[in-house]
């Protein structure tokens, strides 16, 4: 599952089609990406002094919630649409798309 700081996120990955975890390092965190068939991608992510905001380490872009940004470099989109066949990465841009549908 997710994990931040060494420890599980309860409820977070019921979603996910891959597996995200953290670990924490001298620097930020390195991100672990393994898919569902087993393919593994690391990431790396600087913090950025004490606030709760990470430097992603493929394209600098900055962010704080590095899980759901890794989804962008891994093209993980667990989140499905009700009405047709297209996948997102985050349920906010989800939410966003099923208002065409209604």
């Amino acid at each position: 599952g997710i994990q931040q700081n060494g420890a599980n996120i309860p409820n977070v990955n019921k979603h996910l089609s891959s597996t995200i975890s953290t670990t924490p390092t001298a620097e930020g965190l390195t991100i672990t990406a393994i898919n569902t068939t087993g393919q593994k991608q690391v990431f790396m992510a600087k913090q950025l002094g004490n606030l709760k905001k990470y430097q992603c380490g493929l394209c600098e872009k900055i962010v704080t919630n590095i899980q759901i940004h890794v989804r962008r470099h891994t093209n993980d989109k667990p989140y499905p649409c009700t009405y047709c066949e297209k996948r997102f990465t985050n349920s906010g841009d989800l939410q966003i798309h099923v208002r065409i549908h209604t």
